[in-house]
C-alpha cells in the first residue's frame, strides 16, 4: 500500500541499527499477500519496545526529532491496520490512541502522512460501529470542514445520515464501495449493531418476536 513518508535505511542512519532492522522487516511483512498478521505484531511489539527506550514514542521535541517521530508514526500506524487484519478492537484502540498525537499535537510539525484521513476515517466507522455518536463528533471535530469531502471522511459521515434516517439498505449498499478493505470490518460491525437495534425496538414494540 501507498506508506508516506517512505522512511528509508537512509533516513533513519543515525539511529540503533536493531531498531533499523525491524523497521525495514515490519515494513516488507506488512506489504506482503497475503500478509502473515501475527508475525507483523509480534515485530510491532518488539519496535514498541525500542521505542520506548529511546523515548520515540512520546518526542520532548519533534523539530529536533522529527526522523524518530516519523518512525514512530508509520509503525503506529501499521499497527493500527494490523489490528484491523486481527480483528482486534481492544488493539485498534490502543493504537489508535497512540497514533492520534502524530496526527493533531505534532501533526504541523511533521510531513502528513498519506495514511491519516484513512485511519481518520477509520476511527470515525468504529464509533458509529460502537454506537458512540457523541464520540463520533467529538472526533469529528477535529477534522477541518473542508476535509469531510475526503473520499476516506465522507463515507462514514454519509453512514451515519444513513443509520439516523433509518435507511439500512443504503448503509449495506455502501459495503459495496468501501475506499479502503480494512474498512469492511467495521462495516460488519456496524450492520451487527443496526441488527441488534432494530431486534431492540421489535421487542419494545412486541410482546414477542416470532419464531
Amino acid at each position: 500500500g501507498s506508506q508516506t513518508p517512505q522512511l528509508s535505511l537512509q533516513c533513519v542512519c543515525e539511529m540503533d541499527p536493531g531498531l533499523v532492522k525491524l523497521f525495514e522487516e515490519l515494513k516488507l511483512n506488512f506489504d506482503k499477500s497475503p500478509c502473515d498478521v501475527q508475525k507483523c505484531r509480534s515485530i510491532v511489539d518488539q519496535l514498541k519496545i525500542k521505542l520506548i527506550q529511546y523515548s520515540f514514542l512520546t518526542p520532548s521535541s519533534i523539530a529536533e526529532r522529527q526522523r524518530e517521530a516519523l518512525l514512530a508514526r508509520e509503525v503506529l500506524e501499521m499497527a493500527t491496520l494490523l489490528s484491523v487484519r486481527a480483528q482486534d478492537l481492544a488493539a485498534f484502540e490502543k493504537n489508535f490512541a497512540q497514533l492520534k498525537p502524530y496526527y493533531f499535537d505534532f501533526g504541523g510539525k511533521l510531513p502528513e502522512s498519506q495514511r491519516k484521513w484513512m485511519i481518520l476515517g477509520l476511527n470515525l466507522l468504529r464509533l458509529l460501529s460502537q454506537n458512540d455518536l457523541a464520540k463520533f463528533h467529538t472526533e469529528l471535530e477535529l477534522i477541518p470542514v473542508d476535509m469531510h469531502d475526503n473520499l476516506y471522511i465522507k463515507q462514514p459521515l454519509q453512514l451515519e445520515q444513513y443509520v439516523i434516517e433509518g435507511s439500512f439498505t443504503k448503509v449495506w449498499d455502501l459495503r459495496a464501495d468501501v475506499p479502503h478493505e480494512s474498512y469492511l470490518f467495521f462495516m460488519d460491525k456496524l450492520m451487527d449493531t443496526i441488527r441488534t437495534q432494530i431486534a431492540a425496538t421489535a421487542e419494545k414494540a412486541y410482546d414477542f418476536l416470532p419464531a
